[in-house]
């Protein structure tokens, strides 16, 4: 199996607590058991890895996102309140951001 980060299912997400993370030094330890004892026959693999990683404070990301509407057979289009929300929640989640600002405005 060749497991790919970028899919969900294929990986390990999982949120710490702001205070671990809020200016502080944080070791990680994985530990792979399994409750199955025919599955595992060495214990001496389990910690698979130890990690410190480094943590900076992200600045507010601040954008204007406009509304550009535009006609169709006699019809003007404009962007959706739930077209909106969805962006904004994309936003939030590709980007490694702690606040994310939005304006909108009209073109």
């Amino acid at each position: 199996m060749n497991p790919d980060r970028g899919v969900l299912d294929q990986s390990f997400y999982f949120d710490l607590p702001l205070e671990w993370v809020d200016g502080h030094d944080l070791t990680l330890k994985a530990q792979v058991n399994t409750d199955f004892r025919w599955a595992e026959t060495n214990y001496d693999n389990d910690e698979v890895w130890v990690w410190s990683p480094h943590f900076w404070s992200v600045p507010a990301m601040d954008i204007t996102m406009f509304d550009v509407c535009y006609n169709g057979d006699g019809v003007t289009y404009r962007t959706s309140d739930a077209e909106r929300f969805e962006m904004d929640s994309w936003l939030r989640r590709i980007f490694p951001i702690a606040q994310l600002n939005v304006t909108w405005g009209t073109g």
